[in-house]
């Protein structure tokens, strides 16, 4: 998944993008996942959507 996301990221925001979507799947339940997915919708969302669908 996440490097299928990377695709719509640029290149300059990677690093940043990947830090934070390592906090999504590195979350030791899913309740702490789903709160760790929405920060990430929140930051990232609105600059690449099509990252965040996939």
């Amino acid at each position: 998944m996440l490097r299928n996301s990377f695709k719509y990221v640029n290149y300059s925001d990677l690093k940043k993008f990947s830090n934070d979507f390592k906090a999504v799947y590195n979350a030791p339940n899913e309740t702490a996942e789903y709160s760790e997915l929405e920060r990430f919708k929140e930051t990232w969302g609105r600059k690449y959507p099509y990252a965040i669908r996939n």
